[in-house]
């Protein structure tokens, strides 16, 4: 979700004129809203972030809308124990499915140097702040493009 709701966003920041020009910059101002709205409900506390519920066997094996499935929803975080969030990405450095094991078979990383660049980029052009620039461009990707 936050990869759709970010590429939504930079089509907002690069588009935005013609967007206005269909009526349609509401229609996706609205969807980055309720996107965001969401990521900050599994937000709740500063190291803390929600990252799956569900089980991925069961809810692959069932067809129902999630409001009436009767399988258990469990809920997955990231925290200390489980890092994940920007500033715990950046200094305790790990694959998604290291900290929620259940998601490897749907969800594979094969790395996360690529997103921490891509949060990095963002929040310089956000904040401008000089710590997001030289961290993009300190992360160490092993010699692989990303």
């Amino acid at each position: 979700m936050a990869l759709t709701i970010s590429m939504l966003s930079w089509s907002v920041v690069e588009f935005r004129d013609k967007l206005q020009e269909k009526n349609e910059l509401l229609n996706a101002l609205d969807a980055i809203q309720w996107g965001t709205d969401y990521l900050i409900k599994a937000h709740p506390q500063p190291n803390v972030l929600y990252g799956e519920v569900g089980d991925g066997d069961s809810d692959h094996a069932c067809w129902q809308r999630p409001e009436d499935t009767t399988t258990p929803r469990t809920a997955y975080k990231i925290d200390e124990q489980h890092p994940g969030v920007y500033d715990f990405a950046s200094l305790h450095r790990g694959q998604y499915q290291n900290s929620i094991p259940g998601a490897k078979k749907f969800y594979s990383s094969s790395g996360y140097e690529d997103e921490l660049r891509w949060a990095a980029a963002w929040l310089y052009r956000a904040t401008g702040e000089r710590q997001y620039l030289l961290a993009l461009v300190k992360i160490d990707t092993g010699g692989v493009r990303t």
